[in-house]
């Protein structure tokens, strides 16, 4: 469903770039999106707000959301935010408590724990021992199993 917004011609002609850019008609977008040719003209010239079913249709098809949503590519968005001093933290714990063990710790053991710490820890910025050392309990009992 699409609603009329106030003129939101950024967002319109960021989704005109990126259509440009995988080379598709307005007519191709409004397929990968679910919608007809004559909403996607609405959308790109500010007029309509398209819905979230067309941001993930189009999505599936190559257009970056977003770059359309935020005005910044993908990569450079989540580069960006990446908290990067907190990774290569979690990295060295994770590389300690590994090479303390009698027991081998693949690599991607290890890199499944620093996710895991990472994605619980980044909205604090700042790493809860207890968290670790429980976690690390529950990655050791793995091991007997």
């Amino acid at each position: 469903m699409q609603t009329k917004s106030q003129k939101n011609e950024p967002f319109g002609e960021r989704l005109r770039a990126e259509r440009q850019r995988l080379g598709l008609t307005q007519t191709a977008l409004g397929d990968l999106g679910g919608v007809s040719k004559t909403s996607v003209v609405g959308y790109e010239a500010g007029n309509y707000t398209p819905d979230v079913a067309f941001l993930a249709g189009v999505a599936e098809g190559g257009v970056d959301p977003i770059f359309v949503l935020q005005g910044e590519p993908a990569e450079t968005f989540v580069a960006d935010k990446f908290n990067w001093a907190l990774a290569a933290e979690l990295c060295s714990l994770v590389d300690a408590w590994a090479e303390a063990r009698s027991v081998p710790t693949p690599a991607g053991a290890r890199w499944q724990l620093i996710e895991h710490f990472y994605r619980q820890l980044c909205a604090k910025g700042t790493i809860d021992d207890r968290l670790i050392e429980a976690t690390f309990r529950v990655a050791q009992l793995g091991d007997a199993g």
